[in-house]
């Protein structure tokens, strides 16, 4: 090997001479084997597409070139933004990338062309060995993150989603981010300290020099990196295999506890497409036994406070969790598409916000001035998006609806339900 060669035991241990006959060969096995390969000597921008080509369809990615490749280095703007960590020289939490798509890319390349002189270090999980000490240890917490309902992944286009999802071939494949653009369910919220204390017990840090990437499949492998100073450039690339091949990783059976006490989520999988619950385009009657009507002040901040209102009143009403859960982020989308797109960003104006429960389902009523053209949810795909027109959301679940008040005002509603079915987009 190279100048470039691996400085690590963990980059030893899957590391692919590129420049071996076969490599492409042994790459695939790897991937295979372990889901993760190390490579080096790809210097600069053109070899690592080069590269990623041999071994992959390249997708493109919101912030990559029109080669699909993209620079990751800190810009400068992106301080703070949700989203947007791996532009900024901060420290990048653990997660897999595309976390808010349907499907997300199977593969990811990372290569470091420009070490920064301070930290940097790369940060790696396998979320097989997450699931195989939660398996042992705490089941209970499987369970819930297992469910088909764990978390809500990115903006209003985002889906809900387990973190562990077992798929018909028996796999498994992880999904996972910490950033502002999740949403986790009670249940879920309960046990995300399990799962981060397993990840951080089994991560592994690899201290990348210039020439040198890691090929990791997305489906089981968590990645990061620590906070760095001075300039740093890697280069990434996403996508899908080019022929069929093992991903995910197998389930290691065990059944011993955690100890824990709580009411868990049953593991089920995702309801088939025929199970949908269609769009209830007409209003339910709802016999309210709870009711409340309020005004929102035109500011981002009275929309947050709106929602975490909502959350005490429903809770206080006995609604149950799950369903609180859901109605709490409908009155945040439903409010924050009001905000940005009606009249009611005039100043001086107000959204009207009204909660009703009966018999433990909820109705949700968003009341504005109206404005240009009527709600449609615009199936927004970018997963790191800060905000979409709110409708996506109530959309992916099949119960939203709108009507226009004989003032000319505009109501948007949402319906949650307990004995309804709850499908996946």
């Amino acid at each position: 090997m190279s100048a470039a060669s691996p400085a690590t035991d963990l980059f030893a241990r899957h590391y692919v001479d590129l420049q071996l006959s076969g490599a492409v060969g042994r790459v695939a096995g790897g991937l295979s084997a372990a889901g993760l390969v190390t490579v080096d000597r790809l210097t600069t921008r053109s070899r690592v597409l080069g590269f990623a080509a041999q071994v992959m369809r390249v997708v493109h990615h919101r912030d990559s070139g029109a080669d699909g490749v993209t620079a990751i280095y800190n810009t400068g703007r992106h301080d703070e933004r949700p989203g947007f960590a791996g532009l900024t020289n901060g420290e990048l939490a653990l997660h897999t990338e595309g976390a808010a798509l349907q499907s997300p890319p199977r593969l990811m390349l990372m290569v470091c062309t420009q070490p920064a002189p301070e930290g940097g270090h790369s940060l790696l999980v396998d979320g097989r060995t997450i699931h195989a000490e939660l398996e042992q240890r705490c089941p209970d917490a499987m369970a819930v993150l297992s469910g088909p309902r764990a978390g809500f992944f990115g903006p209003s286009a985002g889906i809900f989603a387990p973190v562990f999802a077992r798929h018909e071939d028996g796999r498994v494949a992880v999904r996972y981010r910490q950033n502002g653009l999740v949403r986790w369910s009670p249940l879920a919220q309960m046990h995300l300290h399990s799962f981060w204390t397993a990840a951080k017990r089994n991560q592994q840090m690899l201290t990348l020099e210039a020439g040198q990437g890691y090929l990791l499949d997305n489906h089981r492998w968590l990645h990061g990196r620590t906070a760095f100073d001075g300039a740093r450039r890697c280069y990434r690339a996403l996508g899908n295999p080019h022929e069929p091949a093992p991903s995910r990783f197998p389930p290691q059976k065990h059944g011993r506890g955690c100890g824990m006490s709580v009411v868990t989520a049953p593991r089920a999988s995702a309801p088939q497409a025929s199970q949908t619950v269609p769009a209830l385009r007409k209003r339910p009657r709802l016999r309210a036994k709870h009711l409340q009507a309020m005004g929102v002040p035109r500011q981002r901040e009275a929309v947050s406070e709106a929602r975490r209102t909502v959350r005490r009143l429903l809770l206080r009403w006995g609604v149950g969790p799950q369903e609180a859960f859901e109605a709490e982020l409908f009155a945040a989308e439903l409010l924050t598409n009001a905000y940005h797109h009606s009249r009611a960003g005039t100043p001086g104006a107000e959204i009207g916000l009204c909660i009703a429960e009966g018999g433990g389902a909820v109705l949700i009523e968003v009341e504005d001035a109206g404005g240009e053209g009527r709600p449609t949810a615009r199936g927004q795909t970018d997963e790191d998006a800060e905000h979409g027109r709110g409708l996506d959301l109530v959309e992916s679940l099949g119960r939203w609806g709108w009507r226009t008040l004989p003032d000319g005002h505009l109501s948007t509603w949402a319906y949650v339900h307990p004995a309804l079915q709850r499908p996946t987009r």
